[in-house]
């Protein structure tokens, strides 16, 4: 899902995406701390590292990564350097009694980011589920060493997504609070959310016109329903609007105004809906990633 910026600054454009309300107010907050440095004559100040926790799933995490680096850099709080702004790394769970690889990969990871430049100065975000109840291991002891040792160089969001169980997220948020790390429940968006960024996304750049409220509550339903499937992501919300769009102009009836009939009987949602479903957990079946569909 790309970042369309075009109607103004990075900051008007998180504010003005729905849902993301946790993601939303971290930036309030970043931008209050600027304003009132400047204010005050301080023009050395810190950002805080970040532990992120998406309860929905991730999936709009490359889109956040996107708009967080883009509003930092706008607005000169940060300066980025390498041939990346930001990079997403998970950090796989070793045993205490296996050696630890995890270092050298993400060193070499960094390293590959850095380019010409040598250093790279950015955003890691870091996947850390598989830790969730080993953090007071050594091996996970030495990777926050690491990322202490990079402070300056890196703005590190640790990341837990929300297929851990609630017992272990309570754990993470009691660890992190003693490394000055600022957690943030980034929230997701809500079936009414995605059938309005459907509308106004897909169908409105298009010709359509979905001011119906039985046409929106139609999307939201069947949004709904892909949600309890367990396959309400970015990727299966936009094969759900490809999938009406194209019907929509493959009718011979086809017209610009789209109720809840016309979705229906010429959008073909349904279908549509029941064949994102299997093609999204045949990807599971098959071994992909949310990592590997999207890099």
């Amino acid at each position: 899902m790309g970042v369309n910026k075009n109607d103004g600054t990075y900051f008007e454009t998180i504010m003005n995406m729905p849902g993301f309300e946790g993601f939303k107010e971290s930036i309030r907050q970043l931008r209050l701390r600027k304003t009132n440095a400047e204010r005050l004559g301080n023009s050395k100040y810190s950002l805080p590292d970040f532990l992120w926790i998406s309860r929905s799933g991730g999936n709009d995490l490359l889109k956040l990564l996107k708009l967080l680096s883009g509003f930092l850099n706008e607005e000169k709080m940060y300066e980025f350097r390498g041939n990346e702004k930001f990079l997403e790394f998970e950090l796989n769970y070793t045993a205490p009694d296996e050696p630890f690889r995890g270092l050298d990969i993400l060193h070499g990871t960094l390293k590959n980011a850095a380019g010409h430049r040598s250093v790279f100065r950015g955003i890691l975000c870091v996947g850390i589920n598989a830790w969730l109840g080993h953090m007071t291991e050594s091996h996970f002891e030495l990777f926050l060493e690491y990322i202490d040792s990079h402070r300056g160089k890196l703005l590190t969001i640790f990341c837990v997504q929300c297929d851990a169980e609630s017992s272990s997220l309570n754990k993470a948020e009691s660890f992190f609070p003693a490394r000055i790390v600022e957690m943030v429940s980034i929230g997701s968006r809500g079936s009414e959310e995605w059938a309005e960024f459907i509308c106004v996304e897909y169908m409105k750049p298009r010709g359509f016109i979905t001011e119906s409220d039985g046409a929106k509550k139609c999307l939201a339903e069947s949004v709904n329903r892909l949600a309890q499937a367990g396959c309400c992501n970015d990727r299966s919300i936009n094969m759900l609007a490809d999938g009406i769009v194209n019907n929509l102009l493959a009718s011979e009836e086809c017209t610009n105004q789209i109720t809840a009939d016309v979705l229906t009987k010429f959008g073909k949602i349904l279908e549509i809906e029941s064949l994102v479903k299997t093609r999204i957990k045949n990807k599971r079946t098959l071994g992909f990633t949310r990592e590997a569909i999207t890099r």
